[in-house]
C-alpha cells in the first residue's frame, strides 16, 4: 500500500501522519477534539489493556468501539451524560459505541479494559432485539445474578487476547457473542415482564420484526420508502413506525441508516470503491447525503474513517500506552 493511500489527506491536511501512524500500531491515544481513533493489533478489532496506578484520568471523550471497564482493585469512577458510576473490585460496565464518558482512577486501582467494534455482532439479526440495552451503559454489580459467569468470559477473553492463536479474534468474538446472550436474555425477561402484551401476541411481533430484519437485509441498497416497508409489514405507516419503535427502542430510519452504515464501512475497510461508488452501493442516493448522515451517527466523515482503517497495522503490539 502506498504512502498516498495510507496517509489519505482529509480536508487539505493529512488525518494521521506518519508519527502518528507509528504510535496508533503500539496503542497509543490518537485524538480529533473529543473523539478517539482506536487502534488495534493485527487482524484485530479488540484492544485490551490492564492498567494498575496511582491515580490517572481521561478527559470527556468518545470512540467507535464499545468499552467494558472490569475493576480488580481500588475504584474506577465513570462519567457519561446525566450518570456517574463507581466501577468497584468485581464490577463491570459496558460503555456504548459513540457514548462520550470520562475516566479517573483512584489511588492505588487497577482495572482491565476492553475495547471492541460491534460490527460483526450487529449482523447477527437477533441483535435488533436488544437495541435499547445496548443504547444505554451496562453496570453489573454483585445483584446481577450472572455476573461471575460474565466476569470468567472476559477473563477468558484476556487470557486469549495473549495467545499466538492465529483465530483468537474469533475465539474472542465468540465469547463476546456468549456474554451478551447471558445480557441479552436477561434484558428481555425484564422487559416481557414489563409489557402488557400477552405472550402470543408478542411472539407474533417479534416474528413480523424478523421478517422486516430479512428484507432489510436483501434491500438496503435500494430505495426503501416508509410505504413500502409498512405494506411489507402489514400495517399502516403509523402502526408500524410505532410498533417498531416499541419493540427495539429505534426509529425505523435510524436502524435503516445504521444497517447501510454498517454496510459502507465494509467496503471503505475491504475494497477500492470510492465513497462516491460506496454510497450508492449501499442505499445512499447522493455522496451529500451518506456524508451527512454518517457524520451524524458516526462523528466523523467516512473519508476519515476510510482514512483510519488504510493504517498499515502490520507491526505486534506491546500492549499499547493509555
Amino acid at each position: 500500500m502506498d504512502e498516498e493511500r495510507v496517509f489519505q489527506p482529509v480536508n487539505n491536511r493529512t488525518l494521521i501522519n506518519e508519527k502518528d501512524a507509528s504510535l496508533l500500531r503500539y496503542g497509543y491515544r490518537i485524538m480529533q477534539d473529543t473523539y478517539e481513533f482506536v487502534s488495534y493489533p493485527s487482524n484485530s478489532s479488540i484492544r485490551i489493556w490492564n492498567s494498575a496506578t496511582e491515580s490517572d484520568h481521561y478527559d470527556t471523550h468518545h470512540h467507535s468501539a464499545v468499552e467494558v471497564i472490569m475493576g480488580v482493585r481500588g475504584s474506577v469512577q465513570i462519567k457519561v451524560p446525566q450518570k456517574e458510576f463507581a466501577v468497584m473490585p468485581g464490577e463491570i460496565l459496558f460503555i456504548p459505541s459513540v457514548m462520550p464518558h470520562s475516566l479517573t482512577m483512584g489511588e492505588n486501582s487497577e482495572r482491565h479494559l476492553f475495547l471492541f467494534e460491534m460490527d460483526c455482532l450487529l449482523s447477527i439479526r437477533d441483535f435488533l432485539l436488544l437495541n435499547p440495552m445496548l443504547a444505554s451503559p451496562i453496570y453489573l454489580t454483585a445483584s446481577f445474578a450472572s455476573i461471575d459467569s460474565v466476569r470468567a468470559l472476559l477473563n477468558r477473553i484476556i487470557e486469549e487476547y495473549h495467545t499466538d492463536h492465529p483465530l483468537k479474534n474469533m475465539v474472542m468474538y465468540t465469547l463476546l457473542l456468549e456474554i451478551y446472550t447471558i445480557l441479552g436474555d436477561e434484558y428481555l425477561l425484564s422487559s416481557a415482564e414489563g409489557t402488557r402484551l400477552p405472550l402470543g401476541k408478542r411472539k407474533e411481533y417479534w416474528e413480523l420484526l424478523q421478517h422486516v430484519i430479512e428484507y432489510v437485509d436483501q434491500h438496503y441498497m435500494e430505495d426503501i420508502t416508509l410505504d413500502a416497508i409498512a405494506t411489507e409489514a402489514g400495517f399502516s405507516k403509523y402502526h408500524f413506525l410505532r410498533l417498531f419503535k416499541k419493540l427495539t427502542g429505534d426509529t425505523f430510519y435510524h436502524y435503516l441508516c445504521q444497517k447501510r452504515i454498517a454496510m459502507a464501512e465494509n467496503l471503505m475497510r475491504l475494497s477500492d470503491f470510492s465513497i462516491s461508488q460506496i454510497a450508492m452501493r449501499t442505499g445512499f442516493n447522493s455522496i451529500a447525503t451518506f456524508n451527512r448522515i454518517y457524520k451524524d451517527i458516526r462523528g466523523m466523515t467516512p473519508s476519515q474513517y476510510r482514512s483510519l482503517y488504510h493504517l498499515p497495522h502490520t507491526l505486534p503490539s506491546p500492549g499499547g500506552a493509555r
